[in-house]
């Protein structure tokens, strides 16, 4: 329904929350009545129209959200008047126009969230690195293009940095690395290049950095293996090259995914990876990875999803890849491994979906426990050298399975 225009008569009112309702039109014009106000949260209605510049006017807000409607148009600079802010979230609507500069007047704000289907013109304003106390900068998704100003790197406090989706161009910032509390850095989906800067190996707070989908080059910083709270490295789809830092995993206890894919990185994959018991995502496809599997890498039974195809490595696949209790994909097609394609399943359930192995030098007969891959959809192991029958408890895997490669074998 509407909200009715009477909700403002009530001059005394200091918490307004409306979130999370269907109320469409435009938002009441006359808010300047409610000089008290320090909450008002409309997240998630149907609202639409401009944002109404009368808001600007309650100078004892500390609360505005705005996020999750229709509204439309520019963000007047008046609103970085509003000094007592903390809280400021215009994400999700159809706003337009540049991000006022003005808005590096709100010293007290301290999260602000302006993407996700929003479409600014221009770039970050350098003014927002005025804002000294701001711990979450969300401009994720809304059209900015330009250069990140280095200007955020004065943004002391800041622990999330999201600007991912965007049309950054030029190299990342070396001063981001003076953020000593930042935890979660993002600037994937963008068009930045040059290198990775080796200040960031002092965010030791650090716990995500994605990088993904850029033009980034040359070699990961050693250092970045040092990361103690490290928990998520996306770098997948850029141009970096060199070999993947020994210490990862070793210094990172915490280290849960890791997606270095599409890139053209060389040598090995360092053997403590799974070092503290956590890793859950191990993607690697699409480089020129080369040498055996470390063996270590076998009892990680955190492992949900491994795939290192389209690489050169060569040895034989750790039987326990085929067991762990939570793995989903096992994807090694394309290498050069050898030994035998599958493990005997007959003390053993395998919880797999997807098994591709295919391009590879495997060899040996299917076993007769095939029936044990009680979860299986996929499975290619073209192109090996794998002989004999197909068992008959092949049959036992109809339920599931959608996809049976076995060409191009003896």
């Amino acid at each position: 329904g509407i909200l009715p225009q009477q909700i403002t008569h009530f001059r005394s009112l200091r918490f307004l929350n409306i979130s999370n309702n269907y109320f469409m039109g435009a938002l009441p014009g006359n808010t300047s009545n409610l000089m008290n106000l320090e909450v008002f949260d409309a997240f998630n209605n149907n609202f639409d129209g401009s944002l109404p510049l009368e808001l600007t006017l309650c100078l004892n807000l500390r609360h505005l959200n705005l996020g999750g409607n229709f509204l439309a148009g520019p963000i007047h600079p008046q609103y970085g008047n509003m000094e007592n802010l903390e809280y400021l979230n215009m994400a999700g609507n159809n706003l337009s126009g540049h991000i006022p500069p003005e808005l590096g007047n709100l010293h007290s704000l301290k999260a602000l969230f302006l993407g996700y289907f929003n479409v600014f013109h221009g770039s970050i304003p350098m003014e927002l690195g005025s804002i000294h106390n701001l711990e979450v900068l969300d401009l994720s998704e809304s059209g900015l293009n330009g250069m990140i100003p280095p200007s955020l790197g004065y943004l002391t406090k800041l622990n999330t940095l999201f600007l991912q989706n965007n049309s950054f161009t030029g190299s990342i910032p070396s001063r981001l690395g003076r953020i000593s509390s930042l935890k979660s850095l993002d600037l994937s989906n963008n068009y930045l290049s040059g290198t990775i800067p080796i200040e960031l190996c002092d965010l030791v707070e650090l716990e995500l950095l994605g990088l993904l989908y850029n033009h980034i080059h040359g070699s990961i910083p050693d250092c970045i293996g040092t990361l103690p709270k490290l928990e998520v490295l996306k770098l997948f789809n850029n141009n970096l090259s060199g070999q993947i830092p020994a210490r990862l995993g070793h210094m990172n206890p915490r280290l849960r995914q890791l997606d270095l894919s599409y890139n053209a990185l060389s040598g090995p994959i360092p053997p403590h990876l799974c070092h503290g018991k956590n890793l859950e995502w191990l993607l690697l496809l699409e480089n020129r990875i080369s040498g055996q599997i470390p063996f270590a890498l076998g009892f990680c039974e955190s492992l949900t999803r491994i795939r290192l195809g389209s690489n050169e490595l060569s040895g034989s696949i750790p039987s326990g890849f085929f067991f762990f209790p939570r793995l989903d994909i096992l994807e090694l097609s394309s290498n050069n491994l050898q030994g035998l394609a599958l493990p005997d399943f007959s003390h053993n359930v395998s919880v797999v979906s997807i098994i591709n192995l295919a391009n590879n030098h495997l060899i040996g007969p299917l076993p007769l426990s095939m029936g044990n891959m009680r979860g299986l959809e996929k499975l290619d192991l073209s192109n090996n050298r794998i002989n004999g029958t197909i068992p008959d408890q092949i049959g036992l895997l109809s339920e599931h399975l959608s996809t049976l490669d076995l060409s191009r074998n003896l």
